[in-house]
């Protein structure tokens, strides 16, 4: 490994299987394909994960989670105290160079202004700020939120730097205030590698796919209220009416019965599949004809981008942020307003009849090559550990 300081990666856990794991997987990886030792270290959860077989071997990854026991908001408080204290002994001992934070920042933070060897500290921020306050506000926890901000604005200008998404999560993160501008950036997330076009070629083993009798709609993503899959399943109803057609929904999530209820209500159970986590959904997505992505709010949707490298035409709601920059404004996919199921389920039908180029979609999903990603947050940690 030569003189190459440790980069550690933080966040909550690897077990959920979702976009922003895999994403701090693939840096993880391209930073210890350059030769730096590398740490993810989970503050909340075990080590087992989906992607553990795709870790590279000589990354490690350490568990430092607290007492279990959080039955209520004292056990919450008294588990992150524990956890925020085995963190602090975790800098002090392997004094990484540079610590990326992944939605788990302020405790990352936290940890780091209390250890006796403080590291460069970089945040990756994963949605813009102020869509967030109004998911939060949208489930009735004020309080939360507000004891969020203050804590936000205590912490967040400790940081060595702020890096968004997407230029828009950055745009947002800058209209937040709490962050001098002159620390805040951006890059995009590393979501192409050789694994996703490896696994992209395998054969799916859903019935649907594997003998197609009919065009085939795919969402992806977590069955929860900012992914608006219920927006979905309304305007592929739309479409079923008019072309014969079935949606696959992979994912998990706890709007599962209520999404599978809807289902029912419109008349097209027989036509969906909730086929919940699937460890290769690149195989499916190839094979699809087209991806829909509903959602009232992202950062920047790496499943779009998988789903741009699996050569799969893109139908996407515009929300903030990420879709518009990912298509560039439509030019590699089609962008309906949020919420709209009639749009939504006219580009559907559009993106299957008059499909955008396959070459021309996986040239551009290059934009996202892990290599090339990994090489800018390589540079933003030498720099920092240069002072830059």
């Amino acid at each position: 490994m030569g003189d190459k300081k440790l980069i550690g990666f933080i966040l909550p856990s690897l077990g959920s299987g979702g976009g922003v794991e895999r994403v701090v997987v693939n840096l993880a990886n391209q930073f210890a394909e350059k030769g730096y030792p590398v740490d993810i270290v989970l503050w909340s959860g075990n080590v087992d994960s989906p992607y553990s077989a795709e870790i590279d071997k000589s990354v490690n990854v350490i568990s430092i989670r607290g007492p279990q026991r959080q039955y209520n908001l004292l056990f919450k408080g008294i588990a992150a105290l524990c956890s925020i204290g085995k963190m602090v002994r975790y800098i002090n001992r392997a004094r990484p160079g540079v610590i990326f934070a992944s939605t788990c920042e302020l405790i990352a933070i936290m940890a780091n202004e209390l250890a006796k060897n403080r590291s460069k500290m970089a945040v990756i921020v994963h949605s813009d700020p102020s869509f967030s306050s109004v998911l939060i506000m949208q489930r009735g926890k004020i309080l939360r939120l507000r004891f969020f901000r203050w804590l936000s604005k205590l912490l967040y200008p400790k940081a060595d730097w702020v890096t968004g998404v997407s230029k828009g999560v950055a745009e947002g993160v800058a209209r937040n205030g709490i962050v001098p501008e002159n620390k805040i950036g951006f890059i995009y997330n590393p979501v192409v590698t050789r694994s996703l076009k490896e696994k992209s070629k395998e054969i799916p083993g859903h019935p649907w796919l594997a003998k197609k009798d009919c065009p085939v709609f795919i969402g992806v993503g977590r069955l929860s209220v900012e992914k608006n899959f219920a927006l979905l399943l309304r305007a592929f109803k739309l479409v079923s009416d008019k072309l014969d057609s079935v949606l696959l929904i992979i994912g998990e999530g706890a709007l599962l019965d209520d999404l599978k209820k809807l289902s029912a209500e419109l008349g097209i159970e027989s036509r969906v599949d909730f086929t919940g986590f699937l460890k290769n959904p690149f195989g499916a997505i190839a094979h699809a004809d087209v991806f829909v992505l509903s959602s009232n709010v992202e950062g920047l949707p790496s499943v779009m981008i998988e789903a741009m490298a699996c050569g799969c035409q893109i139908v996407s709601t515009n929300c903030p942020s990420g879709p518009a920059e990912i298509l560039e404004g439509g030019k590699f996919g089609r962008l309906v307003p949020v919420d709209d199921e009639t749009a939504l389920s006219e580009a559907m039908l559009l993106a299957y009849s008059d499909p955008i180029d396959k070459n021309f979609l996986l040239e551009h999903a290059e934009t996202f090559n892990a290599g090339a990603i990994g090489q800018q947050y390589i540079t933003l940690a030498e720099g920092l550990m240069d002072g830059k």
